[in-house]
């Protein structure tokens, strides 16, 4: 690809902002943003209507200074359209003529996204940042500098100059080179600081290159609490782990890290005690001795996980009260105890007693009687169950008759009662309570019993169904249409990959295609 040309930038654009004397021109004064100046008791906006041939001009060249000025305003709010492109908007505007040219550089706002992101672009020149920094005031900024490009001494020295203005950065993004010298804004405090990216490891025609562990501890000196006192999103992606990277910040309410993480790594990670979003998606390294503590996080309600490795432990430990969300994913034939997972799975359930309302598992196995009793942990919240597989699996089948017979709402059936919370959270006693017990066992005491009544969207996959025809219809059909007095939400999607069901399935849901969404691929 060939070099960004700044050319244009730096004799058009750049050539106005600044007056002979080096200092900011009077439009360009804090004072004077969306600024009424007058002359004479009139409006400067107002005089250019009696000006000669006026009238002849475009509509758009007539736009007074200041409307058109609080136009580029509203426009800067849509950031994702603000580039350091020479022909994209903010500069674009500045080449249609000097009206347009000194309404933009009333506008800070216009002037606040720093992006350098394609790859193989080239950065701007030294003194263009210089000027577009002149252009943004005060005011906070947004720094992306993601080029998948080998770091060169100038972008040192860019990152150096930028990180003078590291108390205005507002979002960061970045891409850190293997060979980058230091980390500069590493000691510069960051009170704006809210949302934070980072990107290690570049592929360069050498291969990858592993991060020196003194950036590591600079990057993670970076963010904490006393130097970026309200970062609240942080993410970390890379393809090297880095067992000596503590992730603790206690001030973080988000968190997604895309590293190989080992079990311990991710115990620091929960101990975050503000964390509402956790999102882990390379678990790698399993515990290397048992644990016997537990965690509890208030707060959190989205919790994403996606593992090749048992990390049964780490979800026997947790207790999760808020749960809204949870994603599993793994490789099945990667996965050594599916029981031990199974199991783990449903004390987090049992012993958090959370809301869940979406539960993904992907790539897992699971069989019913495992299902049933996670249905029955979260029945009064559940809305959406999604259950693929990876893999042509013939055993367990999930989705059975039992489980269908539980699903099913009929006039004469109960809506089933979760049990109440346990009084224990011992990460010991959790284990010695672990036992199978068959769902069938516990509520068959309960004739006619239903669960999931605030259930609206089902995608499971059709290599994990063994049911009857019809009593699946039936089920579908409860959902669509309850038996009076029952309170069950209407079942708004319907989703079966890889099916094996007949086609009259489809055709008993033919009627109600235009009334809930589904979708059904069948099995090849």
């Amino acid at each position: 690809m060939d070099p960004i040309d700044y050319s244009l930038t730096e004799s058009d654009l750049f050539s106005y902002p600044i007056d002979h004397d080096g200092q900011l021109p009077e439009i360009m004064q804090p004072g004077h943003m969306l600024g009424h100046s007058q002359q004479d008791g009139i409006h400067v906006d107002t005089i250019q209507l009696t000006r000669p041939g006026f009238l002849d001009l475009p509509p758009g060249a007539r736009l007074p200074l200041s409307v058109l000025a609080q136009i580029f305003f509203e426009f800067a709010q849509e950031t994702y359209y603000l580039s350091m492109y020479p022909h994209e908007p903010p500069t674009i505007f500045t080449l249609v003529n000097s009206t347009w040219r000194r309404a933009a550089f009333k506008v800070p706002e216009l002037w606040l996204n720093f992006k350098i992101w394609e790859t193989g672009g080239s950065a701007p020149p030294l003194a263009v940042v210089q000027r577009w920094m002149a252009l943004s005031r005060d005011s906070p900024l947004i720094i992306d500098l993601s080029p998948d490009c080998e770091m060169t001494e100038y972008n040192q020295r860019l990152i150096n100059y930028l990180s003078n203005f590291a108390h205005r950065w507002k979002h960061l993004c970045i891409r850190i080179p293997p060979d980058l010298h230091h980390v500069p804004f590493s000691g510069s405090p960051m009170p704006l600081l809210k949302t934070s990216k980072i990107m290690t490891g570049v592929k360069y025609l050498t291969g990858m290159k592993k991060l020196e562990n003194h950036i590591i501890i600079e990057l993670q000196r970076a963010f904490s609490p006393d130097k970026a006192p309200h970062l609240e999103y942080l993410e970390w992606s890379g393809r090297y782990a880095h067992p000596s990277l503590c992730f603790y910040w206690p001030q973080l309410v988000s968190i997604v890290i895309d590293v190989p993480l080992s079990i311990s790594q991710c115990f620091v990670i929960f101990s975050l005690p503000s964390l509402e979003r956790i999102q882990l998606r390379n678990i790698h390294q399993p515990l290397s001795t048992k644990t016997e503590f537990s965690i509890t996080l208030p707060n959190l309600r989205d919790l994403y996980l996606t593992t090749a490795i048992d990390i049964a432990p780490m979800l026997q430990a947790l207790t999760l009260p808020c749960l809204a969300l949870f994603s599993f994913a793994t490789v099945p034939w990667s996965y050594p105890n599916l029981n031990r997972f199974q199991n783990a799975l449903c004390s987090l359930l049992r012993w958090s007693q959370c809301p869940l309302k979406d539960l993904s598992l992907d790539g897992t196995i699971i069989d019913e009687y495992h299902l049933l009793d996670c249905l029955t942990m979260i029945s009064d919240t559940i809305e959406e169950i999604i259950i693929f597989m990876l893999c042509d699996w013939t055993e367990p089948k999930y989705f059975t008759d039992t489980v269908i017979d539980y699903l099913t709402v009929t006039p004469d059936a109960m809506q089933f009662v979760r049990p109440g919370p346990s009084t224990s959270i011992d990460g010991r006693k959790r284990r010695e309570t672990q036992t199978r017990r068959p769902i069938n066992k516990k509520i068959a005491a309960l004739p006619r019993t239903f669960i999931c009544p605030n259930l609206t969207s089902l995608w499971i996959d059709g290599r994990g169904i063994e049911c009857t025809d019809t009593k699946f219809i039936d089920m579908v059909m409860s959902r669509i249409l309850p038996p009076e007095g029952k309170s069950v939400r209407f079942l708004e999607t319907l989703a079966i990959n890889n099916s094996r069901l007949p086609s009259t399935i489809e055709s008993a849901l033919e009627p109600f295609k235009d009334k809930m969404r589904i979708f059904i691929s069948q099995y090849s």
